[in-house]
């Protein structure tokens, strides 16, 4: 057992070693829909983005309905909000 454990430490030791690059790969950040973050190679992006709804309001009124009716306040709501993470790890 002590060997089979020794020989899969190895191996997964061993595998890593060949899967180093000594290749330096650049990123390109841009924006388009979106913040966008992209590879050099191509093989990896990334997009963050949303969207926001929004509800504005701005009243005025003469001082004769406001005495009548009450006054009315300015406000600002969000309604809605949606994130989007996108990513992609493989040129493929």
């Amino acid at each position: 057992m002590k060997t089979l454990i020794f020989f899969i430490s190895c191996m997964l030791a061993a595998g890593s070693l060949l899967a180093q690059s000594t290749e330096e790969v650049t990123f390109k950040s841009y924006w388009h829909n979106g913040f966008n973050l992209t590879s050099s190679d191509n093989n990896f992006k990334l997009l963050f983005g949303g969207r926001l709804q929004t509800d504005w309001a701005f009243f005025k009124n003469d001082s004769e309905l406001d005495g009548l009716f009450g006054g009315l306040k300015n406000g600002v709501e969000f309604r809605r909000a949606r994130f989007l993470a996108r990513a992609r790890f493989t040129a493929n």
